[in-house]
């Protein structure tokens, strides 16, 4: 007797599912190797390529090099007959143009009485105080001016030659400045600073700046005015006093 085997449809599903697997894993291991082959070649490709390369660098370096041609043959000088002397006077030579010459530098040394101005160049600061030496300066006028303070501003020029050392040396003056005294009624006598000046209108010039008057005005049957005026340079300095009536005592 001959006994069947039965298979069960679950045994069938698996039996499905293993061989789907197998089959994938084929496909699988097959790209695989066909990606590893195409990267081998191209490898195997770029090593071609590079030994081409040394090949025919190797072989542009052992050309023959290049033989100059040889000189030409010397001219051959044919003897000619000796010139006719011309009865013309030979033309005037043009007129020889000397090269501009080479310009140089010159140096200025600038001072100043008292000392310790600052300097200016062109008006330009140059951030030097005297007495200093400058040093590179173009050929040519240049323009000079010194400042200090209680002094005037100083104003000059100087010629810079090349090659040369040129100097500069300028007092300078204080910056002095005036006071009027004026008082009403006029007439009034005009003391400074303890001392008898005059009368008003009175007038003070070139004082010295940053100076302080202290000044009284009397006149009889008025009352004694006092006050002080501070003196700025290159200012002009009043003072406008109104006198009062002096008050009587009266008599007993």
């Amino acid at each position: 007797m001959t006994s069947r085997i039965r298979i069960t449809p679950v045994l069938r599903l698996a039996v499905g599912l293993l061989s789907l697997v197998l089959l994938v894993a084929a496909v699988w291991l097959g790209v695989r190797h066909v990606r590893h082959i195409k990267a081998k070649q191209e490898v195997q490709k770029v090593r071609e390529e590079q030994i081409s390369a040394i090949i025919k660098k190797q072989k542009l370096l052992n050309l023959p090099r290049e033989v100059p041609p040889p000189p030409p043959p010397a001219a051959v000088t044919v003897p000619t007959a000796p010139p006719v002397a011309s009865t013309h006077p030979p033309p005037p030579l043009p007129a020889v143009v000397s090269p501009p010459a080479v310009v140089g530098t010159g140096s200025l040394a600038v001072d100043s009485t008292p000392r310790g101005a600052k300097i200016f160049l062109d008006d330009t600061d140059s951030n030097q105080t005297t007495p200093h030496l400058f040093n590179q300066l173009r050929p040519g006028g240049i323009k000079v001016g010194l400042y200090q303070d209680r002094y005037r501003f100083w104003e000059g020029t100087s010629d810079i030659k090349a090659g040369q050392a040129s100097k500069l040396s300028a007092p300078l003056s204080l910056n002095v400045g005036d006071l009027d005294i004026n008082s009403l009624p006029p007439g009034a006598d005009v003391t400074i600073n303890g001392k008898m000046a005059g009368k008003t209108p009175f007038r003070l010039t070139d004082l010295e700046p940053d100076t302080i008057y202290e000044v009284s005005l009397s006149l009889d049957g008025y009352e004694t005015w006092t006050g002080a005026a501070k003196i700025f340079g290159g200012k002009n300095e009043v003072i406008n006093a109104s006198l009062k009536k002096a008050v009587r005592d009266a008599l007993p």
